[in-house]
């Protein structure tokens, strides 16, 4: 059913076509259009579904974007399918944001937290695997 509807917004935002003057999704194919948007970064993707109402529905719609993004940034989760209740879109964002907790612990953002009660002020907080803890912990031995 997503499937359908994303196919069919999809279809919608390429027949629709507006010509915006140097807008490359009115000259470049569909393919070749979600490739370039592939190339931008989680947040600069996020970004670019402000530029336009075309350029928000050509991306939020795209399960090939999202679907490419996710497994850019994880590699080890090439087996991954979406879950009944979330898109490629939403795990895309919660990995990226799990990688930024990950990457402030590791960076010894947190290391003067005295007790769990203090893990609220941290604004980035998302759970981490068992893998991520443990090099978190070895990283924090070595303080």
């Amino acid at each position: 059913m997503v499937d359908e509807q994303s196919s069919m917004a999809m279809e919608n935002c390429w027949k629709t076509r507006v010509l915006v003057p140097n807008d490359f999704t009115d000259t470049l194919p569909h393919s070749l259009s979600e490739d370039i948007f592939t190339l931008l970064d989680v947040p600069s993707l996020c970004h670019a579904t402000e530029v336009s109402t075309r350029w928000n529905t050509c991306i939020n719609f795209s399960n090939y974007i999202w679907r490419k993004k996710y497994y850019d940034l994880s590699p080890r989760l090439l087996k991954a399918i979406p879950q009944d209740s979330l898109t490629w879109k939403d795990m895309v964002i919660d990995e990226y944001l799990r990688q930024l907790c990950k990457r402030s612990w590791m960076r010894g953002d947190y290391s003067y937290l005295k007790s769990y009660k203090d893990l609220n002020r941290c604004a980035k907080w998302r759970p981490l695997s068992v893998e991520d803890w443990a090099e978190i912990l070895e990283k924090e031995l070595y303080r």
